[in-house]
């Protein structure tokens, strides 16, 4: 058996029950997952989150990309 934990309603500071959830934060390596990541790991199966992070770096160099480090 799974245990997936499925979040209930929300008391708002007036009362209210909500059951909507809040909205997901941006994808942040929207744009570069597809066109630049995939390929190379298409090529290159054995590629660790490093070398990707500095390829972003090299390629995209006006973005900070460190945050990201745990995200790949």
């Amino acid at each position: 058996m799974t245990n997936v934990f499925t979040p209930g309603p929300c008391i708002g500071a007036d009362g209210d029950i909500s059951t909507d959830l809040p909205p997901h934060p941006p994808d942040p390596l929207a744009g570069v997952w597809e066109e630049e990541l995939m390929p190379l790991l298409q090529r290159a199966p054995a590629l660790t989150p490093i070398t990707l992070l500095e390829h972003l770096q090299r390629q995209k160099p006006d973005v900070n990309w460190l945050p990201l480090q745990r995200t790949l």
